[in-house]
């Protein structure tokens, strides 16, 4: 066969083939050809615009994410700021130096030793420091083996003038002074108040020391007899 008429057949088969796929397809030769064209019109992800856009919003989500992990961390240390100084003031409280009260809240020596000749024992420091928000007093027990009032099942461990735990059955009183005002307390229960709890003032120690020999050897007083009261229940 001649190479012209090799040549003729195979452009007789490739119209055909042509035809057929048209015909499959049901669409023409131009139409087939007009569709890459609107394809690479419509904005997707292989346009140029199509492109931008998922820039823009992978920076937005990027933007987005960054400053949530800032933000974390910016209150992570302020976490951390706070909580060290929180540390700081309580080591500061607990210090000799800040244990002293203004001379308005210390008690007076004559004071003291009348509670020791009535049995009672009152703890060389205050229970919180001068820089503490709660009033910062001191605490008067009365330790077990002395003849007073009682409560059973409210044992107190405290730590006497040598520094042996000792124990008690009445609840610790605490005592302090404030602008010439002495106030004397007892807070079992939080928050309270609760069954024997009570809060007063007096105008002297006078009075403060009447009300706790009242408190811890009158087994009538109302106040014991409250707490009595909480303890049965």
């Amino acid at each position: 066969m001649l190479r012209s008429e090799r040549m003729t057949g195979l452009a007789t088969r490739s119209v055909e083939s042509s035809r057929l796929l048209n015909h499959t397809k049901g669409t023409s030769l131009a139409g087939a050809a007009s569709v890459p064209l609107v394809a690479s019109m419509v904005p997707g992800k292989n346009s140029i615009v199509g492109r931008a856009k998922f820039i823009k919003a992978a920076a937005v989500h990027a933007m987005f994410f960054l400053r949530r992990y800032l933000e974390k961390c910016r209150l992570s240390k302020n976490r951390k700021r706070k909580s060290a100084e929180m540390s700081r003031r309580l080591e500061e409280e607990r210090r000799d130096e800040d244990m002293l009260h203004p001379k308005n809240r210390l008690l007076p020596p004559e004071f003291i030793q009348q509670l020791g000749e009535h049995g009672l024992f009152i703890d060389d420091k205050p229970f919180y420091g001068s820089t503490h928000s709660y009033p910062s007093g001191y605490l008067v027990f009365l330790p077990e083996g002395k003849i007073g009032n009682r409560l059973e099942k409210t044992a107190t461990i405290f730590d006497d003038t040598n520094g042996v735990e000792a124990r008690t059955f009445m609840p610790p009183i605490i005592i302090w002074g404030d602008g010439g005002v002495w106030n004397m307390q007892v807070h079992r229960y939080i928050p309270g108040p609760g069954p024997g709890d009570f809060s007063e003032a007096f105008d002297s120690l006078d009075g403060v020391f009447a009300s706790i020999l009242s408190y811890c050897f009158n087994p009538a007083d109302s106040r014991f007899v409250a707490a009595q009261t909480g303890v049965d229940d």
